[in-house]
């Protein structure tokens, strides 16, 4: 069981119509609004996860039913967004428990992986391979074939690892954690 932040009336309203999930932003707004001046290190830090963490799982729980790349694009600056608040105010994880931060690396990747067969398969290779002379052709094809193969790959490893209890317990041990006091 994996958290998600959306509630059963909002599904279910949400299936009775038909209305398909939309990718949430992970803008930089979202987590400066999260702050305030008068917010210690340990606080910041917690506000900054604590919204990193929702956008997260409202963008994992959309890419397990929609092929839409947003999703991973998403998920992946909020994962961005978090890590380098903790290696700016908990580099050496006095804070953050560093098997935390280790499980978050491992979201990292997998979301990068995702994303990097995302920006090739959609952007790379149509440029690379818009002046290769026609009678390459059939390669090209074969190539671009391939390169959606690995593609839906990454989307497929990335969509099953964020259904397992792994990723249940890092979501769950992050909400508890930005739940916790910080150090003083």
């Amino acid at each position: 069981l994996v958290p998600i932040l959306e509630s059963k009336a909002e599904r279910g309203y949400r299936l009775v119509t038909g209305q398909l999930r939309s990718p949430t932003k992970a803008a930089a707004k979202g987590f400066v609004d999260a702050l305030n001046p008068d917010m210690s290190v340990g606080v910041a830090l917690r506000a900054i996860v604590a919204h990193g963490l929702d956008v997260l799982l409202a963008n994992t729980n959309g890419l397990r039913d929609a092929h839409d790349p947003e999703f991973v694009h998403q998920a992946r600056v909020a994962m961005r967004r978090m890590r380098s608040a903790i290696r700016l105010f908990d580099r050496r994880h006095a804070d953050l428990p560093a098997a935390l931060a280790d499980e978050l690396r491992w979201v990292g990747r997998l979301l990068g992986a995702a994303r990097d067969w995302d920006v090739m398969t959609a952007v790379t290779l149509p440029a690379s391979l818009a002046t290769v002379p026609r009678k390459l052709g059939p390669h090209v094809h074969a190539l671009l074939t391939r390169a959606g193969e690995k593609r839906e790959a990454a989307h497929a490893a990335a969509a099953t690892a964020l259904a397992t209890s792994r990723f249940a317990r890092l979501a769950l041990g992050l909400q508890a954690w930005t739940l916790s006091p910080p150090p003083t």
